[in-house]
């Protein structure tokens, strides 16, 4: 894994001297270099510092020989502020930093970021340690233990003696100890942003999601960015897209990719229970339509065996009862009293398979649900879709109840005891797939996994908590 190295300088950098030991060592700096063996160094000097930029150089560039490194005109960066004279405020450190370590981290998207917190005034590693609670992408704070295990009792050393290798005992293989230590820290960023992609899992809200999760992809496992995509895009509708693995592991019924088909049904089911959950109502009340329609064309083209589809001409959208058509046999003439077309043609609707329904579907379980959903989205969804009405349980109650006053409507709501809510429609919804089920082949099954969204949800949370190797 290549790194690249933060390092603000201290007085014990490049080396000091060990009091106790009486023996020169390396400064926390030139410890990380040798252990990590960045790419890029850059080092940070306040005015006080300044006077070490040439020791620190020749430290970091005879190390890197003594490793066989590679030493190029871009291996070491100094910033140097020789306007810094009052090191022990914190707030200009947290305003710089970041947008150092920013600048660091675009230049160096795949390299790993090492930084110093062991260097510098107590104010810059308590920068950098709260910079690294609070990065969008992953950065490694290290700590440098000295030389005896206890207080840092070196003191500085001139020029001279900080470069003389020599001296250091840390370039004795028999004397070296790694005194590194990654520091334990939790990325309050990454908590916080994941805590908000859970809570808008539960909203189903897939879209936010995967904007939130942008802003830290680089903290976040492959396998949870791969799952909130897919979750966007089965919200979308555009479940196709997905890998067929991801769709096996969400339970998508992957046999089936033929557009209209039981996948794409199933499919627009949960989409409209996630839009009920979630009290899209308006949305929910839409897109009765199509799942309506669909369902009634299994009910009586399937079920029943009367094709209409055959006595229409048109694109798939778009399909036109002709006349002429219906006239040209017995079902066909049959079908024509039924539906009463006035015209040459007519555009294909629930209308008519719910007039079929009526004549012939008597004793059939499937049929009194779907007449009374029939009834229901001629009171509520008509309204929704052409009027600016709140779109919440209420207006759905009362328009229910204003047609079952309707003397047009009554006669087709008087089987209910009382207007439906909107998960009870839901769930009538649901009733009238089952009633489908029964007796039906598995491949003309409409299988629906109610709790798809929520294991999927489930997965997705699991994965975030996988840490991004």
């Amino acid at each position: 894994m290549p790194y690249v190295l933060f390092s603000p300088i201290g007085s014990k950098d490049p080396t000091a001297l060990d009091n106790k030991q009486n023996s020169l060592w390396d400064g926390s700096m030139l410890h990380i270099c040798r252990k990590y063996r960045p790419e890029h160094i850059v080092l940070y000097f306040s005015r006080e510092m300044l006077e070490r930029e040439e020791a620190c150089r020749d430290c970091i560039v005879r190390l890197y020989s003594d490793l066989g490194l590679e030493v190029n005109d871009e291996l070491i960066e100094a910033v140097k502020r020789p306007e810094l004279v009052e090191v022990q405020k914190f707030d200009q450190y947290y305003e710089e930093f970041p947008k150092l370590l920013d600048e660091l981290h675009k230049k160096f998207p795949q390299h790993t970021l090492l930084l110093n917190v062991s260097s510098g005034t107590p104010a810059m590693k308590n920068a950098l340690h709260q910079i690294a609670y609070l990065s969008y992408f992953k950065v490694v704070p290290v700590q440098v233990r000295t030389p005896n295990k206890s207080l840092n009792r070196t003191q500085d050393m001139p020029y001279e003696e900080t470069t003389a290798r020599e001296l250091n005992a840390d370039n004795d293989p028999e004397l070296y100890e790694d005194r590194c230590e990654e520091a334990e820290h939790r990325n309050y960023n990454f908590m916080i942003r994941c805590k908000d992609i859970k809570i808008l899992l539960e909203r189903y809200d897939y879209e936010a999601a995967c904007q939130v999760a942008e802003e830290i992809k680089e903290l976040l496992s492959p396998r949870a960015l791969e799952l909130l995509k897919a979750a966007r895009e089965r919200i979308r509708l555009n479940w196709r897209s997905i890998k067929k693995e991801l769709r096996d592991e969400l339970g998508i019924r992957s046999d089936d990719m033929k557009i209209g088909g039981r996948a794409d049904l199933s499919e627009y089911f949960l989409w409209l229970q996630a839009k009920q959950e979630r009290g899209d109502l308006a949305d929910f009340l839409r897109g009765l339509s199509p799942i309506l329609f669909q369902l009634m064309k299994i009910a009586v083209e399937e079920k029943m065996g009367l094709v209409l589809d055959k006595y229409c001409t048109g694109s798939a959208d778009n399909r036109m009862l002709e006349l002429s058509l219906l006239a040209k046999d017995e079902q066909g003439k049959e079908l024509r009293d039924i539906l009463g077309i006035q015209g040459s043609k007519a555009s294909l609707s629930s209308n008519h398979y719910a007039k079929i329904l009526e004549r012939k579907g008597a004793g059939q379980p499937w049929v009194k649900p779907l007449l009374i959903l029939r009834n229901i989205e001629m009171a509520v969804r008509n309204k929704a879709a052409h009027q600016i009405t709140a779109g919440d349980e209420a207006s759905i109650l009362k328009a229910q109840k204003e047609a079952m006053r309707d003397p047009d409507f009554r006669y087709r709501l008087n089987h209910l005891e009382a207007p439906l809510r909107s998960a009870e429609i839901l769930g009538l919804v649901g009733k009238t797939v089952s009633a489908l089920n029964e007796k039906a082949e598995k491949k003309d099954r409409l299988e629906i996994n109610r709790a798809a969204y929520k294991d999927m949800n489930a997965k997705i949370a699991a994965a975030l908590g996988e840490s991004n190797k």
